[in-house]
């Protein structure tokens, strides 16, 4: 087996390419500290089980990026934005 192959074998036992899920809950700034609204858009791997890579979430800084992110072709990324209508807009 040459070098290229064995890279290859080893990759794909890493799961390397595989499609990876992950969440991010846009809208609900009032759960979150300022701290951790300040970090940006938080995103949580999905468990191994279910298709994710597991472990602790992370930030990405801006909408751009998280789109950018989203666009990977071994990224299965769930957004679910959430908007709150305020007792202003039932009365209108």
């Amino acid at each position: 087996m040459n070098a290229k192959q064995r890279i290859k074998q080893l990759e794909k036992q890493r799961g390397a390419g595989k499609v990876k899920k992950y969440l991010c809950v846009i809208g609900l700034g009032g759960w979150d500290s300022p701290e951790e609204q300040a970090k940006g858009f938080k995103v949580q791997p999905y468990t191994v089980e279910f298709g994710g890579t597991g472990g602790e979430p992370f930030y990405i800084a801006t909408r751009k990026e998280l789109d950018e992110f989203a666009a990977r072709a071994d990224v299965d990324l769930g957004i679910i934005e959430i908007v709150c209508a305020s007792a202003e807009d039932d009365e209108t």
